[in-house]
Formats: C-alpha cells, sequence, structure tokens
C-alpha cells in the first residue's frame, strides 16, 4: 500500500495547484465566461477550505491532543481561510453580472492568489509527511481518507 502520508502531501499540493490555476486564468477568459469562471474558481476554493476547516483540521486537532502533539498552526489556517472567503465574496461581488468588472476581477483575483499561494506552502509545510506522523497515526489518516473519500461529491 503506498504511504498515506505522502499521499495525502501529494493530493494537497494538486489541489493547491488547481485552485491557483483557476485564479491564475481569470486574465485569460473570453468575457462572456468570465462570471461563471470566477464563480467556479471561488467556488472550488471556498469548497476545499470547509472540507479542512470541518473535516481534515478536527480531525488532526482531535488526533494531536491524544498525543499531545502541537497543532496550533491550523488556528493560523482557519484565520487564513477566513480571509480568502472574504476575498472571495468581494471577488464574486465583482464578477456578477450584469455589473461584471473585469479589472476589478483581475486584480482582486490576483491579490487572492498571491496570498493563497502563501497560505498554501505554510499549509502544506504544517501537513508535509514528517509533520502529519507525529499527529495522527497511520490506521486513523487511512480510516479518516476513506471516509472523506465517501463522503466526496460524485
Amino acid at each position: 500500500m503506498d504511504d498515506p502520508y505522502v499521499a495525502h502531501e501529494t493530493q494537497l499540493r494538486q489541489v493547491h495547484a488547481y485552485l491557483l490555476g483557476l485564479f491564475a486564468e481569470l486574465p485569460r477568459a473570453p468575457a462572456e465566461e468570465l462570471a461563471a469562471k470566477t464563480a467556479f474558481a471561488c467556488r472550488a476554493m471556498l469548497w476545499h477550505h470547509q472540507a479542512e476547516s470541518t473535516g481534515l483540521f478536527p480531525f488532526l486537532r482531535r488526533a494531536g491532543r491524544l498525543r499531545s502533539t502541537d497543532v496550533s498552526f491550523l488556528d493560523a489556517c482557519d484565520r487564513e481561510h477566513d480571509a480568502l472567503h472574504a476575498l472571495c465574496q468581494r471577488l464574486l461581488a465583482k464578477g456578477e453580472a450584469p455589473h461584471l468588472d473585469p479589472k476589478g476581477v483581475f486584480a482582486l483575483a490576483s491579490e487572492l492568489g498571491a496570498q493563497f499561494e502563501l497560505h498554501a506552502r505554510e499549509e502544506e509545510m504544517g501537513l508535509a509527511p514528517p509533520r502529519l506522523r507525529t499527529m495522527v497515526t497511520y490506521e486513523e489518516l487511512v480510516a479518516f481518507g476513506r471516509e472523506m473519500e465517501a463522503k466526496r461529491p460524485r
């Protein structure tokens, strides 16, 4: 079986790269698709952060408490999620038709992308395999992965 710690890291990096790509693509979107692409990018990021803040992070906090592992970096991740959520809400408002503001969308998407890139790097370091191994056992991580996979929208 593959190492679930490495698999988690790989998947997290892939999701972060995908989300960054969605925001980076907005300036190249055809005008008639900008509102829909903006909404999709924001909703994808919000869904990802909700899954972390309501699923992964509580799981890691519980496991960390059982092992007396410091997981306080998750608090900063949650605060960053809140800040990114607020930026997404502003971006959604700028991207709504019929009041679409392309320049405003591009500027805010760039700001959001830059903040998300910093957040993603910090989160990836905090959840890197060596650190994740101190928070949760192999069996717990595998079971949590199965639970999340069963809840994933199809």
